[in-house]
C-alpha cells in the first residue's frame, strides 16, 4: 500500500515597494539628483537587482521620480548601498555600480524601559510600548536621543509637588 504524499507550493513572499515617502531628494542639480531612499524592512538587497518594479510608485510621483544618472543612497536597518541609476521609466528603475556596506552594531544600546522601547523604523525612531510591540505616538525621529526625550516628555510628564 502506497501513501501519497502530497507536494505544498512555498508560499510566494509579497514583495515589499518603495513609496514615494520612502524618497528624500538631497540635492537636484543640472544634470542629476541625489537621493536618500529609506527602505521598508522586509526588503532585501537582490530586491534591487530583480524586481525593478518595485519603484513603480515612486516613479509615478512625478516630485519623487528618478532619472538616468541620478544618485541614490539605500537605507535598511543592517545596511547601506549607493547606486547610479542605469534606466528610468514610469514602471521601474535599474540601478548600476551598486556598492553595499553592512552597518556595525551599535556600540550602545538603544533607550529601554520595563514599560517602553525606542526602535528603528524604516521612517525613523520611535517609542514602543514593550508588553505588546505596540508604536506609540505617529512621529518619527531622526536620533534614538530624540526619540528617548519625545517618550520622556510625552510618556512620564513632569509633576508638580504639592
Amino acid at each position: 500500500m502506497t501513501s501519497k504524499v502530497e507536494k505544498t507550493e512555498p508560499e510566494e513572499r509579497i514583495l515589499p515597494v518603495l513609496k514615494p515617502g520612502d524618497v528624500d531628494i538631497q540635492d537636484a542639480g543640472f544634470s542629476y539628483k541625489t537621493v536618500v531612499v529609506r527602505l521598508p524592512e522586509d526588503m532585501t538587497f537582490q530586491d534591487l537587482n530583480d524586481h525593478p518594479e518595485i519603484w513603480k510608485l515612486v516613479q509615478e510621483n512625478i516630485n519623487t521620480a528618478l532619472s538616468e544618472y541620478d544618485k541614490v543612497e539605500l537605507r535598511a536597518e543592517t545596511w547601506t548601498a549607493w547606486a547610479s541609476v542605469n534606466h528610468a521609466d514610469r514602471g521601474q528603475v535599474i540601478l548600476f555600480d551598486i556598492r553595499k556596506a553592512s552597518k556595525p552594531k551599535r556600540e550602545v544600546a538603544l533607550f529601554s524601559d520595563a514599560t517602553y522601547d525606542v526602535r528603528w523604523s524604516h521612517e525613523g525612531y520611535g517609542y514602543y510600548r514593550t508588553a505588546d510591540g505596540v508604536r506609540m505616538g505617529t512621529v518619527t525621529f531622526p536620533t534614538p536621543e530624540a526619540a528617548k526625550q519625545a517618550l520622556i516628555r510625552e510618556m512620564y510628564p513632569a509633576t508638580v509637588a504639592s
